[in-house]
This record gives C-alpha cells, structure tokens and sequence, in this order.
C-alpha cells in the first residue's frame, strides 16, 4: 500500500492505488482467470477420480490391496523426478503417439492449451489416489448393516451410492474439496 520500488527509503503511502493497476493490467487477470480454472477443474477432477477409484478398492474384487497402493504411489514420487517423468511422457511418448496417428509430431507442452491439459493430467495422476484413501475410509465407515437393509430393500447399486453412501460421507467430501482450495 506504499510507493516502495525495492530502493527507496522514503515510502508513499499510495493506497489501493496499486491494487487498481494490477487489477487492470491484461496479463495478470490473465493469469488470475487461468489459476481460477486451473483450480476449479483439478478439485473436481481429482475428487471425481479419486472417489471413482475409492469405490473401486471398497468393492468386492481381487488384488484391491494392490490396486490402493498402486494408486497411492504417484504421491510418493518426488516433484523433481515428477517433472522428468512427465516431461519424458508428454516430449517423447505422446509425440510418438501424434505421429502415428496424426501423421504430425506434436507435443502437448509446445502448446498453452494442451500444456494446461497436461499440468491437469498430472495433477490428477499425482494427488487422485491421496484423496481416494480418505474417500475409501469415509466409505468404510459407512455401516455394513444400512447397506444390507437396503439390499433386503430392494435398492440396486446406483441408490445405494447416491442414497446412503453419498450422504452418509458428506463430511469426508467436504473435507476432500475444500483443503485442495486452500
């Protein structure tokens, strides 16, 4: 809120004066809009993943202790090593892709709207399987004997999920969305 310019030991006190100039630079709202997508489309992909992938290793199938740390595993990759995989995966392996299908090499960091893509890609992979494990323990605590009530009932599947489940871990979604926010 003052004039200071990283020299000066006499400061102005200017007000919100700054404030208007940045908000009325073209390049930082930019930048603030595409944070603000950024945002919104990686809490929703990752809690629709992750919680896909949670009723998945709730489920009744083989190899699921497998699957929980296989999905676990991306978050324990550092970021440095991170970047070199992934920028392994989209400068060569997706290139090679596009250019046996396209005929065209084309990397998906060459460009800014396939890059953003990309950064999403990864933080999907990184962090879905992170929130999976707070969504599978929500939906371990809903009680077994409300979901065999329900089956003797006569709810299939999709309105035991959406009718019990869903609801009964309203708080563990809540805890999922909003920390990734912050």
């Amino acid at each position: 809120m003052t004039d200071f310019n990283g020299v000066r030991s006499v400061l102005t006190f200017v007000g919100f004066d700054n404030y208007k100039a940045m908000f009325s630079e073209p390049a930082f709202l930019y930048s603030f809009l595409i944070t603000v997508e950024y945002t919104v489309i990686n809490v929703v992909l990752v809690n629709v993943v992750a919680f896909f992938l949670s009723l998945l290793v709730t489920s009744n199938i083989t190899g699921k202790n497998i699957l929980r740390a296989g999905f676990f595993v991306p978050n324990l990759i550092g970021g440095i090593v991170l970047g070199y995989i992934w920028q392994f995966i989209f400068s060569s392996v997706v290139t090679k892709w596009t250019a046996a299908l396209f005929e065209r090499n084309y990397s998906m960091l060459s460009d800014t709207h396939t890059a953003f893509f990309a950064m999403v890609i990864l933080y999907v992979w990184q962090y879905a399987g992170y929130i999976m494990l707070i969504y599978t323990t929500g939906l371990n605590t809903v009680p077994r004997e409300v979901i065999e009530a329900a089956a003797i009932d006569g709810a299939n599947a999709v309105d035991t999920l959406f009718r019990i489940k869903i609801p009964m871990i309203a708080s563990t979604i809540t805890i999922c969305s909003l920390p990734i926010l912050l």
